[in-house]
């Protein structure tokens, strides 16, 4: 086994303790959103809404922004949304959850961070009014899209 290895294996064991003590990870996050449906699924329709709203994709002008690999959270499965429209700024978002002794199948999402066009800030790093803006936003213009395409209700399950 190489070095690189090692120490990636260290890091994901240190981060996974992390999550297990805190709940909710090094990143925190705003409201989880709970969709009452496998993974996969969930995937699959974030894929096709990405097809539908090109205009929720990184611009070239900000690929530089899409550093997550870099810092480690490229185990994660994730997204960045897009929003052009002021105040123009991207969201990365997390599967949070995803329970394999669960009897329904649930895929819980949330905001991880948000860039603004020159860093990314985490939940602890916003005010409570950019907060509540931010995440009527995404569920505005991303979940209630998700909800619509994929014929379901997504549940908060805790918020602003």
């Amino acid at each position: 086994m190489t070095h690189n290895k090692i120490v990636h294996i260290w890091l994901l064991a240190c981060f996974l303790v992390v999550v297990a003590l805190n709940g909710c990870g090094t990143l925190g996050g705003w409201t989880d959103i709970c969709f009452p449906i496998p993974q996969k699924t969930l995937e699959v329709g974030i894929d096709i809404l990405f097809v539908a709203h090109s205009e929720y994709k990184i611009p070239q002008k900000w690929n530089e922004l899409n550093d997550w690999s870099q810092t480690g959270h490229d185990f994660l499965k994730s997204w960045i949304f897009y929003f052009q429209s002021l105040p123009e700024e991207m969201y990365y978002v997390t599967v949070v959850t995803n329970p394999a002794n669960s009897i329904e199948p649930k895929t819980t999402i949330a905001i991880r961070s948000v860039n603004m066009g020159y860093r990314w800030f985490n939940y602890d790093n916003v005010n409570e009014m950019e907060r509540k803006r931010i995440q009527e936003r995404f569920d505005k213009e991303i979940i209630s899209k998700l909800e619509a395409r994929l014929h379901v209700r997504a549940v908060k399950e805790n918020g602003y």
